[in-house]
């Protein structure tokens, strides 16, 4: 039996090298592909893709494993595996559990939540989740947004104490190292501003790392919903992170994702009276519009870049509700109608291609999430040539 689940979808990739005809022997040029990736079990249809690796081999996301909890899972070329829970079973409360950051090194980060409780964040090395804690007060991780290529760095953000001081950097982005058993936590630069009475009214988190290590991007917010901009960090610098521009009459951005290379950042701008845009910042950190799929109906955040392959030469996300593919030069396309118009209609018949959330360095491996034919909330991979 099989259950409908509106969450996010990733899709699965194949890559197809078809052979000339006419006697010819070279090998023609490959066309693109589109899989579903299959689900953690043939009772329970749901599945959503949150990450992808460098080499675009392994996509990381959750599933559901029974009728009501979904489990961490990745799809190592095509092929299903499902991780253990990170957390214990508690009675009456729903798991939710999910893998959000790939390595190269098949190193994960992920975040286990019970029902709609704040959820925790962990990373799986050598077959074992660890929960993230800061060492300093034991306060817990909630996210773990992004992983550099060795697995040794994660960033996110770290809960800390709620009623502590807005100068007590208790809650904001983090870095940890690993190998250094390293941890350090980035108060918000706003903290100065003595409207933030306590640390949750005005905070900084990270959501995406370079592969290197070395830069984290996020935003920063000032009484979340009055302002938030976007910033990058070095990692163990001396000075802040920096803030990152925005288009003219845009007030608020976020900075979501970086590419592997680091000289891409993706993100949005929007504003509290003005649909979101997709946009990118280039190494030099200037701003570039993307901008979104028509119609713009929601002023808040529907529009963001989410993912690069290196040097930016193609940039995937989410634009109200349509997965869409840009690629340097050119404009922003509904990746389901490009698709379509390389000959995949009848694939592609009765989805719904909701949002891209990684794509490989080289730019030939895309994940997603989509409503599948039969409503069914479904991972996909796609190959683009």
């Amino acid at each position: 039996m099989k259950y409908p689940h509106l969450v996010s979808a990733i899709v699965a990739s194949i890559i197809s090298v078809s052979l000339a005809g006419c006697g010819s022997s070279s090998p023609s040029a490959p066309s693109p592909t589109f899989t579903a990736l299959p689900y953690a079990g043939a009772d329970f249809a749901s599945s959503y893709a949150l990450a992808i690796s460098p080499d675009g081999k392994t996509i990381g996301g959750g599933s559901l494993v029974s009728q009501a909890e979904t489990g961490p899972v990745l799809w190592v070329n095509g092929k299903v595996q499902v991780l253990p829970f990170m957390g214990p079973a508690i009675p009456d409360m729903v798991r939710v559990a999910s893998v959000t950051a790939v390595s190269a090194s098949g190193v994960v980060a992920g975040n286990q939540g019970y029902a709609d409780l704040i959820p925790i964040a962990y990373y799986y090395k050598a077959a074992v989740w660890t929960q993230i804690v800061n060492p300093a007060n034991a306060a817990p991780a909630i996210t773990a947004g992004a992983i550099s290529s060795d697995g040794n760095v994660i960033v996110g953000l770290i809960d800390g104490n709620k009623e502590a001081p807005a100068d007590d950097p208790e809650r904001g982005g983090y870095y940890l190292d690993i190998e250094a058993d390293k941890f350090v936590v980035i108060a918000s630069s706003y903290t100065i501003d003595k409207d933030c009475t306590v640390n949750e009214d005005c905070y900084t988190q990270f959501s995406g790392l370079s592969g290197d290590g070395s830069l984290a991007v996020g935003s920063d917010s000032y009484s979340p919903g009055l302002l938030e901009v976007p910033i990058v960090y070095e990692l163990g610098a001396s000075s802040p992170p920096v803030r990152l521009a925005l288009p003219f009459n845009y007030q608020h951005g976020r900075a979501m994702k970086i590419s592997q290379d680091g000289k891409t950042i993706l993100g949005m701008a929007f504003d509290n009276l003005t649909a979101a845009i997709a946009v990118y910042w280039d190494e030099n950190y200037q701003v570039h519009v993307i901008g979104s799929l028509g119609p713009d109906t929601h002023p808040m955040p529907q529009t963001t870049a989410l993912a690069a392959s290196d040097k930016g030469a193609r940039i995937v996300g989410t634009s109200n509700n349509k997965a869409f593919l840009w690629e340097a030069g050119g404009q922003i396309a509904d990746l389901q109608d490009w698709l379509t118009a390389q000959g995949l209609g009848s694939q592609l018949k009765d989805w719904e291609l909701l949002t891209a959330t990684g794509i490989s360095s080289d730019g030939h491996q895309v994940a997603g999430v989509g409503i599948a034919p039969g409503g069914y909330t479904t991972a996909f991979q796609v190959y683009l040539p």
